[in-house]
């Protein structure tokens, strides 16, 4: 800097006086990072750091390679001239991406920040590559009659030139093709980028299969052509079936907070399939789902249960359940399933029903006796018009008179076993049926009624119930042995009365079941008439 003066005099003698002084003026570097393009063939590649400020003497601090979207994929330490480690040539496009590079020189910027940043782009030309997200589709899957978009994600600097696609071997004619359609769009893809899954820019290369048929089932090749070696990746295309919708779905047992259902796995459509319960308490609109267990395709197929818990006591609840393949196939619904948990009440009953329990044993013994006696009686030729006076037991048949010799004649059915079940109102009763359903028959339930009113088809419930009864409805008991009971749940004095189990299409033995409701509030009074023989 130069200041100068002058006067009148100093003007005469034609001059003047004048001083400088030199100003060092300090400021924070600027800091661009440069590199030139590199191809995987390239096995030095270097980055220079150029930070321009007053002081020109520099600290380097650390490097820092990034994705295009920010990721931090490795860190070096700090020069101004960064190599690059070497590696195998088909991993150099790795190497792409933003560096940055921290120097200071002692000088704070106008943010009061002593460290100054500056970044630049690394580009590695190199052959294509097919990205990592790509490597888990060896397996895709297709539908007969339908179409299957097969695709594959890649990066590549520069973008390929030509995609041939090959099915067996055999190119596939893409060109005006009504069964073959090849395309290619910008995506963003997913790479393990030096041992870190980063984002990058890449594309989306899709070969489309219209109407699929049986042999086109088979193994597909796509190549990848550009200035460097081709790159070729193989995919198999499978046939895709939706698994089974799991049979006999039904509740096993139940506790306060917890119940256990249970149900038979179909067919997985030909792949690994897991079971998928949802649940929610009766009236209410969100459905909690939980994963029940899975089934491999190897794996011998068996009757499954599972606990659902952490429930609310006391409680009716909406259960419904499917399956999902590996092909990411899902089976429909199953029918909405009812079941309850216990509550305080039904553990109360429980010891009062033990209590009747006891007093049906003691009627029974009473009985027995009944019979003894006029067995007795007879064998001593009383009367018999005295004998029928006193005791009368039915036996499912009816006894003819004819001399001394009694001629049985057979009711409807063979045999017809009756039996008491009693049931506190409000709790869940099951009815059992003790008969083994024969192969390609059914136990069918009815409630003996005039007509009749049938309950239970295997293990459809008649539809045309009042919707109230149906959902109390339960076909339980072990299926896969052969067994099929009613349960019936929220039981009420409305559903008392004559139940029958019976075997389809057979003229066999009928089991009839006597429900009988009980009430807290009412004392426990069961009656029996009969005719003590004197």
């Amino acid at each position: 800097m130069i200041c100068g003066a002058s006067n009148e005099a100093t003007l005469e003698q034609g001059g003047g006086v004048e001083t400088s002084k030199i100003l060092n003026i300090t400021y924070a570097p600027d800091i661009t990072v440069t590199s030139p393009i590199y191809s995987q063939n390239d096995a030095i590649r270097t980055v220079t750091c150029d930070p321009s400020g007053n002081p020109d003497s520099y600290i380097y601090h650390k490097w820092q390679h990034k994705s295009k979207y920010g990721d931090i994929i490795r860190e070096f330490g700090g020069n101004k001239t960064l190599k690059l480690p070497d590696v195998q040539v088909r991993l150099r496009y790795q190497d792409s991406g933003e560096y940055v590079c921290t120097a200071s020189n002692g000088i704070k910027n106008t943010f009061n920040k002593l460290e100054q940043t500056g970044s630049g782009l690394v580009s590695v030309n190199a052959q294509p590559v097919f990205t990592s997200d790509t490597i888990d589709r060896v397996k895709q899957f297709g539908e007969i009659n339908k179409a299957v978009a097969i695709y594959v994600n890649v990066y590549s600097v520069p973008k390929f030139t030509n995609v041939v696609w090959t099915r067996d071997g055999i190119p596939i004619p893409t060109q005006n093709s009504a069964k073959y359609q090849l395309s290619s769009s910008s995506s963003i893809v997913q790479d393990k980028i030096h041992g870190k899954e980063v984002q990058l820019d890449g594309y989306n290369v899709t070969l489309t299969i219209h109407d699929l048929e049986a042999n086109d089932f088979a193994n597909y090749t796509v190549t990848l052509k550009s200035g460097f070696p081709d790159v070729k990746f193989i995919t198999v295309l499978e046939s895709a079936s939706v698994p089974d919708i799991p049979g006999n779905f039904s509740q096993r047992d139940s506790a306060f907070t917890s119940f256990t259902v249970q149900w038979d796995p179909g067919s997985g459509g030909g792949y690994k399939q897991t079971f998928y319960i949802q649940y929610r308490v009766q009236g209410s609109s969100k459905w909690t789902s939980v994963s029940s267990g899975e089934e491999d395709i190897n794996e011998q197929r068996r009757r499954r249960t599972y606990e659902v818990s952490n429930l609310q006591e006391g409680k009716a609840y909406e259960l419904r359940m499917y399956a999902e393949n590996k092909a990411m196939k899902r089976s429909n619904f199953t029918d909405v399933l009812i079941a309850f948990t216990t509550s305080s009440a039904s553990t109360t009953s429980s010891v009062v029903i033990g209590a009747v329990v006891g007093v049906v044993v003691t009627l029974v013994i009473v009985c027995t006796s009944c019979i003894v006696i006029l067995l007795i009686k007879r064998s001593q030729g009383k009367d018999q018009k005295e004998k029928n006076d006193k005791c009368y037991v039915n036996t499912g048949f009816q006894n003819i008179q004819n001399g001394d010799e009694y001629e049985e004649v057979e009711n409807k059915f063979e045999l017809t076993k009756v039996e008491t079940v009693s049931g506190v109102k409000g709790s869940t009763v099951q009815l059992e049926c003790p008969y083994k359903t024969p192969q390609g028959k059914r136990i069918l339930w009815s409630r003996k009624t005039n007509p009749a009113i049938q309950y239970i088809d295997g293990t459809n419930i008649n539809p045309d119930l009042p919707a109230e009864l149906k959902f109390r409805l339960t076909v339980t008991g072990d299926h896969t042995a052969g067994y099929y009971h009613l349960s019936i749940s929220d039981v009420r004095e409305s559903d008392g009365g004559p139940y029958e189990c019976f075997v389809s299409g057979t003229s066999g033995s009928v089991t009839t079941l006597q429900l009988t409701i009980i009430t807290l509030k009412e004392d426990i009074n069961m009656r029996f008439k009969m005719a003590i023989p004197s």
